[in-house]
């Protein structure tokens, strides 16, 4: 050991904590998750979504993981069941989205998916899940179904649905459209 010497170093360390979300049609096999969907489907289109949150083998975090996953507004989720201060809700989706601050006040909604209890949220006619998963070990995945219900697509309106999902400053998001082309004009033309 010297004496009176000091030095210092830096080290860049990156997160441990990744976050992934996919979509895909509910009609389409595991295979097909992506990052987003181009094409517009119309009113009661179901997607699949699945949400991956995995912690570093080697280097893990030790800090308890909040996942908020904030569901575009025209999207509801599908077979999941709203709970209200513990208790099985006949509150249908549909109507939870429309509830004003002063039909919510004093009461708990929760609902759980793939086996995780999420605290729901309505922020501005959109549900918001969070989950408060503790310290991950190695891989949490939630999937659940949502479907389009957005009674502002009309004839030829091409609406787009950005699903964002976040963990403190981490966030991924991916996107689908909605829309009905039977208002669209189409001409082919052939050149002979």
């Amino acid at each position: 050991l010297s004496s009176g010497s000091v030095s210092s170093c830096t080290v860049g360390v990156e997160n441990p904590i990744n976050l992934d979300k996919k979509v895909k049609l509910a009609s389409e096999d595991e295979s097909a998750y992506t990052d987003g969907i181009s094409s517009a489907y119309p009113n009661g289109t179901a997607f699949d979504y699945k949400i991956e949150v995995s912690n570093d083998a080697e280097s893990p975090s030790k800090k308890e993981v909040t996942l908020v996953d904030q569901m575009p507004s025209g999207m509801l989720p599908v077979d999941v069941t709203l709970m209200v201060d513990g208790m099985e809700s006949d509150i249908e989706w549909e109507d939870f989205v429309k509830l004003t601050a002063d039909d919510m006040a004093g009461k708990k909604y929760t609902a759980t998916v793939s086996d995780y209890t999420a605290t729901v949220e309505n922020v501005d006619g959109a549900v918001k899940f969070t989950w408060s998963l503790g310290v991950i070990g190695n891989t949490v995945t939630i999937t659940y179904q949502a479907k389009l219900v957005d009674d502002t697509i009309t004839s030829g309106v091409l609406n787009t649905y950005t699903n964002t999902v976040t963990i403190g400053d981490l966030s991924d998001e991916v996107t689908v459209k909605g829309g009905d082309n039977s208002g669209k004009l189409v001409i082919n033309k052939q050149i002979l």
